[in-house]
């Protein structure tokens, strides 16, 4: 005999589940003082040998990501707003 759980044990559980997989996704950005900065600086640093180095790589690629994301939120709210009818 199997025993289920109720849904209201259930539902919270897996959406606390989803919240704690996104958390964990966005800190693996590769942005430099975020976790996935410090992930990217060390396995840089284990290629090159070079702790400098790796270091103005990573900040140079966190630095376009943060760019990049700049753009595009800019992007898609310049588009909401053309979009708007002016009647």
């Amino acid at each position: 005999m199997v025993a289920t759980s109720p849904w209201w044990l259930t539902a919270p559980l897996a959406y606390l589940a989803s919240i704690n997989l996104f958390i964990g996704l966005f800190n693996l950005l590769p942005g430099f003082p975020l976790d996935g900065g410090r992930v990217l600086r060390s396995i840089l640093w284990a290629i090159t040998g070079d702790i400098l180095k790796a270091t103005r790589w990573a900040l140079a690629r966190g630095r376009s990501s943060v760019g990049t994301r700049c753009v595009r939120t800019l992007g898609r709210a310049l588009s909401a707003v053309l979009r708007c009818d002016m009647d």
